[in-house]
């Protein structure tokens, strides 16, 4: 991690009154899963149990690193980079469904992080929890599912352009909502402030600077010289409205999993989310056996960027109840 990165991290967490009792940087490597090569950080402390944390769509691993290092003290954190994103390896056919996201994850639980662990999903990463922790129950000890749920389909189904990280949300409680356009990012653009610019008219809470210290983990420079996203963008052009395809985000056929879900489970939103309503936070939660939901103020969509400090807290109380930590 780059020192500005360092810098940065340590003005967020003043920012965001996130408390880090010590500010390290984490080990980085590269595992083969599957065929597949990952990216993913360790934060360290092998003595403790371990957590998995998995980002949303568009995202990278660094969308974790201030909830990594407030928590290290009392978990081991793993914060892969999805198949597509970040540094991770892309997919040469394209495969970015749901269930081969949990076919990652599974191994990545296996071979990596020491099972059975604490797995925590946002958005995407949600989903991609969901099912891993259905269909390989003795990996996962708890399951946190951050700002997702049934009633999110449409909203993500109503946009099918581009990806754009980070969009905050502008519901208050259950009131009316906007739909998200949480494809619309450009594909390219001339200059890393560009992209600041662009991110912060789709979450204004953003410190700028911050912001575009994180924005440096997700972009790549171009060889003619302007920037881009790093993750895949391939499947989005396929389906785009003019293509005559509909973006199959795998949510019709993951939300019946709850069944099969043993471990206790926290839904998490943000309080100010047009992506999952409180109601159906509350009925994502009724549907576990060992289910709660949390709401998280001050945050939109995304919750770990928008207030880390109150997603920690939650996180740790849960955690508590249930035994993990103490």
């Amino acid at each position: 991690m780059v020192d500005v990165a360092a810098d940065g991290l340590r003005r967020a967490a003043e920012a965001k009154g996130v408390p880090v009792p010590e500010f390290v940087d984490p080990d980085e490597h590269d595992v083969v899963l599957g065929g597949h090569r990952f990216h993913y950080l360790d934060w360290g402390k092998p003595d403790l149990r371990p957590a998995v944390f998995l980002h949303g769509h568009g995202l990278t691993a660094h969308t974790w690193d201030l909830v990594s290092l407030a928590l290290r003290s009392r978990l081991r954190c793993f914060t892969p980079d999805l198949r597509g994103h970040g540094d991770s390896e892309w997919s040469p056919v394209l495969d970015y469904r749901v269930e081969t996201h949990a076919a990652d994850a599974e191994r990545f639980l296996r071979q990596v992080s020491v099972a059975p662990a604490v797995l925590v999903g946002m958005s995407l990463g949600g989903l991609i929890a969901l099912r891993a922790a259905a269909e390989a129950g003795d990996l996962v000890r708890a399951l946190v599912i951050v700002d997702i749920g049934p009633s999110s389909a449409g909203k993500f189904r109503a946009a099918p352009d581009r990806a754009a990280p980070d969009r905050a949300g502008s519901d208050q409680g259950d009131g009316p909502r906007q739909p998200v356009n949480v494809f619309s990012a450009p594909v390219e653009l001339e200059s890393v402030e560009e992209f600041v610019q662009h991110s912060l008219a789709f979450n204004p809470r953003r410190d700028p600077v911050l912001l575009r210290g994180s924005l440096l983990h997700n972009l790549r420079q171009l060889p003619n010289g302007r920037w881009t996203w790093k993750y895949d963008q391939r499947p989005l052009l396929r389906t785009r409205p003019e293509n005559g395809e509909n973006r199959d985000d795998g949510m019709s056929t993951t939300w019946p999993l709850t069944e099969r879900v043993d471990c206790p489970v926290l839904v998490v939103r943000g309080g100010s989310s047009d992506i999952l309503s409180r109601h159906g936070a509350a009925d994502l939660a009724g549907r576990f056996r060992d289910g709660r939901w949390a709401e998280v103020p001050d945050a939109g969509h995304s919750v770990q960027g928008d207030n880390p400090a109150a997603f920690v807290s939650a996180l740790q109380s849960f955690l508590a109840d249930i035994g993990v930590i103490d």
